[in-house]
């Protein structure tokens, strides 16, 4: 794939009921220019996208058209990106599968590892943003700190990642600092198709800062649809979540073909920073 192919692979996401914009494959193609791999029958017809951090490699969109489905094409996208990322050293391969993907993930060495759901839905938060001890936008300052708490929660550095993110949305960016401590962050970004939210981890135990995190990114949306991922094993998180007006949730599961993924607590992980990013 290169940035030639941004529109088809537009265009393929929102024929299947996804809303990915041009910025989200740029991003992706700006971290991993190599890792995309379109797939033509004299014409384009499905395509996958990939990053790698370190040892991890992240598969992120697999789309095929339906006109060419049941050739096979999707399983020999997969070989094609595995082969890709475990040629750059990555130990470790995840994604979120949903079902329809789930048999073929597993036939290549996939496992499950836990659930996740994926939630659509308005971002008015109908109560106001209450008072939380240290909750402000992240500063340059803070970035070390938040990076750090990411690598022990994901398990590899994506620090890269992270910052451009901040870069990019430094106004839709949250944290908790308490003691000169980061306690919890949470980032949101837009595009003009819709909004998302993440990555999103509190680290102090107690609910109304992750519920604060939440409340002050997803009130700086005005319009539009929101998109979000939750662990499932997160009653917390799915209980904060769950205070918006919800259009649609549909569950995904992560997967992982050699090392574990996600080895920090899952009561500090509150969601991911989008399926097809990790």
């Amino acid at each position: 794939m290169t940035h030639a192919d941004i529109d088809f692979a537009v265009s393929m996401t929102h024929s299947e009921g996804w809303l990915y914009h041009s910025e989200e494959f740029e991003r992706m193609l700006r971290f991993d220019p190599e890792g995309s791999f379109i797939y033509e029958d004299k014409s384009p017809v499905a395509f996958i996208t990939c990053i790698t951090y370190g040892r991890t490699g992240v598969v992120g969109h697999l789309i095929v058209s339906r006109k060419v489905r049941g050739k096979r094409i999707g399983e020999t996208l997969v070989k094609r990106a595995l082969e890709y990322m475990e040629g750059r050293g990555a130990k470790s391969i995840m994604l979120f599968a949903t079902k329809e993907g789930f048999g073929l993930y597993k036939r290549l060495g996939f496992v499950p590892l836990k659930e996740a759901l994926c939630i659509q839905c308005k971002p008015s938060i109908a109560t106001p943003v209450e008072e939380c001890p240290g909750i402000s936008r992240v500063s340059p300052e803070d970035m070390d700190g938040i990076c750090e708490i990411d690598s022990v929660l994901f398990g590899d550095d994506r620090s890269e990642l992270i910052r451009d993110l901040y870069r990019e949305y430094p106004d839709l960016c949250y944290r908790i600092r308490r003691d000169g401590k980061i306690l919890g962050y949470a980032f949101g970004r837009t595009t003009s198709a819709a909004s998302d939210f993440g990555p999103w981890a509190c680290e102090s135990g107690r609910t109304a800062d992750a519920q604060a995190l939440f409340d002050s990114v997803v009130s700086q949306f005005e319009s539009g649809d929101l998109y979000l991922g939750v662990f499932a094993e997160n009653l917390e998180a799915r209980e904060i979540a769950g205070r918006l007006d919800t259009v649609r949730t549909w569950q995904t599961t992560l997967m992982v073909r050699g090392e574990q993924r996600y080895p920090g607590p899952s009561n500090r992980l509150f969601g991911p920073t989008a399926f097809e990013l990790g």
